[in-house]
């Protein structure tokens, strides 16, 4: 893997957790309700070896906060 960079990305006033790693067209992974970006752990190693693998944090999940409690099933309702 060429590499592998976590990061918080700003996005309407919230802190979204999101991991960039290796080269390559980009392909990028969300996990499911009540998950975090560590769902893909395992295939992120092999899906690096030729993509950009993104992996992002859903709002309220992992180090992505929810200040705005606009995520889960409910929001947007």
């Amino acid at each position: 893997m060429s590499r592998r960079e976590s990061l918080m990305v700003e996005h309407d006033g919230e802190q979204i957790g999101v991991e960039v790693a290796g080269a390559g067209p980009a392909v990028v992974l969300l996990h499911g309700s009540g998950g975090n970006r560590a769902t893909w752990w395992q295939q992120v190693v092999d899906l690096a070896r030729d993509f950009t693998v993104v992996t992002v944090e859903a709002r309220g999940c992992g180090r992505s906060t929810d200040h705005a409690d606009q995520s889960g099933p409910v929001a947007g309702t």
